[in-house]
């Protein structure tokens, strides 16, 4: 079958008109068995074989024994150059020499093949006016004669050339001519295996986004790397917050972060062994380097200063902060899946750290992660069965005697370690991706709270629940939205978002904050006065109240710059319309200078701690009929 295509390309493809083919020439029965030998011989190791070259270095060895005295080559494109591919007879200085050949109609007979994109069969390479630029490597070598056609691949794209060179002047038989075709067409053959070949390794090895290897790819190199003895150190890096990016800005958005990351990555880490991308938003490098804390700070930095500047796109800007896990190899009988579990434990220690980013694997961190890995686990048990329980704690006017709000806090009830607070938790919960489902609990638990309250004739306040920014994104909050209208409930729901949040993010929340609004639902800022709120921005924020931070209030009565802190929030506040309230109220010495100053409203536990809905409902009903 391939000798009938063979023959078929053989009219079109085997003509030169510099050096016609004789009319009166044949391919004796002889010959044709001789290049169907050469197909059997190159199809059996093209089947059983997966080294290209090899059989490539075979197709040239065959060929120069057919035609005694010459030397074959096959040369590749590259970038508007040729290149030789292989050429086993040919002298490395003669390699040398052709390698970065500029087709043209001067540059010998593979120059013109991909020049003219036809065959080119010069029988003297002195007389030849094709081998003009090329004469000075003809006399060095010798070389009198050169035939060359062209090698194609998919969609009959001209890759490369296939040569005969002789070391004496001929003209090439038609069995020559065949023979040039057959040789062709098989390394054709090959280079498209090849490149099929490349695509599935690629599928298998590297990430098709971000084109760095993967975790494949990382578990095959650290083999390799521990079994050569290399002195390394495995680096796992992990970006904070990016689930707020997909989740607000969409995966559009979150790949191109990615793959920007990658390129950041790959082109500053150039003492790398291999930079990957092991998961979502998880990197893995492997660095050859001294196992000493002080070189691993160094690459933490490094890596700091690579991610450092902001990443831009569809006119939105982001910073992206990474923590970043070190490992070493440990000698004989560490494994690979050893090293990276301890390369990922350091990194979510990082991630866990108040004053680094950066982390080194000790054993008592394995301890410590595989405490929080069975907590995450009891988490997703705890969001399915719903362990959780919403208390309350009101929020007073001025005067500290009427109840005027309340904010819904939620507590989890772990079947062994009892109590959980949020702040044990929550953190958990958004690596977990698990506060969406979270805040729809809250919300669900509220507002079976305030129908019974009406259905018992009690009055119903407005609640304040605390969002988190990564979850305030249009899908979630018309999710949530919709629970609350549903019950008609609207106006006495309040959303909490940190004033961190809101001045990273200040250009993208404006639309969502003033659509809640618009349905009815108020807006407060939380946590006031600890973060570096821009008054041009609070101007826009469509918000309705500033809550204090606790922080300020506590030292208020004794430390002059907390007073005067809270005095200058309340005093914007007033500029802006909104009003204040004050959290961490714990004393009455809170409450009156407090309330001197002009803020509206008091919270904290000189009124009420959190309490359950029941007691809750007591307070309510006892403050009604005071």
């Amino acid at each position: 079958m391939i000798d009938q295509r063979v023959s078929k390309r053989a009219i079109q493809y085997l003509n030169d008109p510099q050096c016609p083919i004789d009319p009166s020439d044949s391919v004796s029965l002889e010959q044709t068995e001789l290049l169907l030998q050469l197909q059997r011989d190159v199809l059996e190791d093209i089947v059983i074989t997966r080294n290209a070259y090899d059989v490539v270095d075979k197709i040239c060895k065959l060929a120069e024994e057919i035609l005694p005295n010459s030397v074959a080559s096959v040369m590749l494109l590259k970038h508007d150059e040729l290149f030789v591919y292989c050429a086993p007879s040919v002298p490395p200085e003669g390699i040398q020499r052709l390698n970065g050949l500029k087709p043209g109609p001067n540059s010998g007979s593979c120059g013109n093949v991909v020049y003219r994109e036809k065959p080119a069969f010069v029988t003297d390479t002195f007389t030849d006016d094709r081998w003009k630029d090329l004469m000075p490597i003809a006399e060095d070598f010798g070389l009198r004669a050169c035939w060359s056609v062209p090698v194609r691949t998919e969609k009959n794209e001209l890759v490369g050339t296939f040569a005969l060179t002789s070391f004496e002047t001929r003209a090439p038989s038609l069995f020559h001519r065949r023979l040039l075709d057959t040789c062709s067409f098989l390394v054709s053959i090959i280079l498209k295996r090849e490149k099929l070949e490349k695509r599935l390794v690629d599928a298998a090895y590297f990430d098709s986004l971000t084109k760095l290897s993967n975790r494949e790819k990382l578990q095959l190199d650290l083999n390799t790397f521990m079994a050569q003895g290399k002195e390394f150190v495995l680096v796992f890096v992990g970006l904070d917050r990016f689930k707020s990016v997909n989740d607000t800005y969409g995966h559009e958005t979150g790949d191109y972060v990615l793959s920007q990351v990658a390129k950041r990555l790959s082109t500053s880490c150039n003492i790398a062994l291999g930079v990957y991308r092991i998961t979502g938003d998880e990197f893995a490098i492997a660095i050859e380097s001294p196992q000493s804390l002080q070189a691993c700070e160094a690459l933490a930095q490094q890596i700091e200063i690579v991610l450092n500047p902001s990443f831009s796109f569809n006119d939105a800007e982001f910073f992206i902060r990474a923590c970043a896990g070190f490992a070493y190899p440990l000698g004989d009988g560490d494994t690979v899946s050893e090293l990276m579990r301890r390369a990922d434990t350091a990194m979510y220690a990082a991630k866990e750290s108040k004053d680094k980013n950066f982390a080194v694997f000790t054993p008592q961190m394995a301890d410590k992660v595989q405490e929080q890995v069975q907590l995450e686990r009891d988490l997703h048990r705890a969001v399915r069965d719903d362990e959780f329980e919403v208390f309350y704690q009101p929020v007073m006017e001025a005067d500290g005697r009427t109840i005027h709000s309340m904010e819904a806090l939620i507590r989890w009830h772990h079947p062994k370690k009892g109590l959980i607070v949020p702040t044990v938790f929550i953190p958990l919960a958004e690596e977990a991706g698990l506060i969406p489902q979270i805040s729809c609990i809250v919300v669900e638990h509220t507002l079976q709270f305030l129908n019974d309250l009406k259905a018992k004739s009690l009055p119903l306040h407005r609640v304040s629940i605390n969002l988190s920014g990564r979850e305030f994104n249009h899908k979630h909050i018309n999710e949530l939205m919709g629970m609350i209208e549903d019950q008609g409930l609207t106006s006495h729901f309040e959303f909490e978002l940190l004033e961190s949040y809101l001045m990273e993010n200040a250009e993208e929340v404006i639309s969502l904050l003033d659509s809640v609004r618009k349905r009815g639902i108020s807006i407060a800022i939380d946590d006031f006065g600890t973060g570096y709120s821009s008054l041009s921005y609070l101007k826009k924020f469509p918000v309705d109240k500033i809550k204090i931070d606790q922080s300020l209030v506590k030292d208020i009565i004794s430390d002059l710059n907390d007073l005067e802190i809270s005095k200058a929030v309340v005093a914007m506040a007033r500029s802006l319309g909104l009003s204040v309230v004050a959290e961490g109220v714990e004393t009455e010495a809170h409450s009156q200078l407090l309330s001197e100053l002009g803020v509206d409203y008091l919270q904290g536990y000189f009124f009420s701690k959190p309490i359950p809905a029941p007691e809750m409902e007591a307070f309510l009903y006892k403050s009604e009929n005071a």
